[in-house]
């Protein structure tokens, strides 16, 4: 039930971020999965790239990866405070252009 909700929460804030409407994206998603060749599409496509990211061999010592996740960590939060500086004075076409 936990997991459901969290999903729902997801997907309602996921639809906010992108500004899509949730009943769109509700009958985006009943034409997807009523549409078997589409569906079977996506999973491979989605196993595809799951095997590819998991067949990459991690060969960077562990302290260049956590400086590597910091300075990244880092850029984005910078950016996340410019853009909520111009939240309320910006379009939103325009901060989605930034």
């Amino acid at each position: 039930m936990a997991y459901q909700k969290c999903l729902q929460t997801i997907t309602k804030k996921a639809c906010e971020w992108i500004e899509l409407d949730i009943e769109n994206y509700s009958l985006s998603v009943k034409a997807f999965m009523e549409d078997k060749e589409k569906r079977e599409e996506v999973t491979r496509k989605d196993t595809e790239v799951r095997a590819a990211i998991e067949q990459v061999e991690i060969t960077h010592a562990e302290d260049v990866i956590i400086k590597a996740s910091k300075f990244k960590f880092k850029r984005d939060m910078d950016m996340f405070r410019k853009l909520q500086s111009l939240k309320f004075t910006t379009a939103p076409q325009a901060q989605a252009e930034i």
